[in-house]
């Protein structure tokens, strides 16, 4: 919402998520230790929201758990018909998606 202030979740003293505007703001290092805490805080979201929109430009590293926490966002949402979209992706994280040869799935959501 404009003009309000946006929410902060630390997730941890080094990854974490704040809400403005109607997006996600992913920051720090998300991995296979920390990335179960976003999905978590994040579930209780799909019950509000008619699309959600992630921006990963401030993820300062990202591996196969990024892409886990993805996939399973793109399960979701598919599943309880949310709108979702995947903005500002590192070339680290398009390499990641496309060794795995995921880039078909995520280009249908990315902008």
């Amino acid at each position: 919402m404009v003009g309000s202030q946006p929410m902060l979740i630390n997730i941890s003293s080094e990854p974490g998520m704040r809400f403005a505007e109607g997006c996600y703001y992913l920051h720090g290092h998300l991995n296979f230790n920390n990335v179960h805490r976003f999905y978590q805080r994040l579930l209780a979201e799909l019950e509000t929201k008619k699309s959600i929109v992630f921006d990963l430009a401030e993820l300062d590293h990202s591996n196969s758990a990024l892409i886990a926490f993805l996939v399973e966002w793109i399960k979701l949402a598919e599943l309880k018909k949310i709108e979702l979209r995947f903005q500002n992706m590192t070339e680290r994280t398009w390499s990641i998606i496309k060794a795995a040869g995921m880039q078909p799935l995520f280009s249908a959501y990315t902008s």
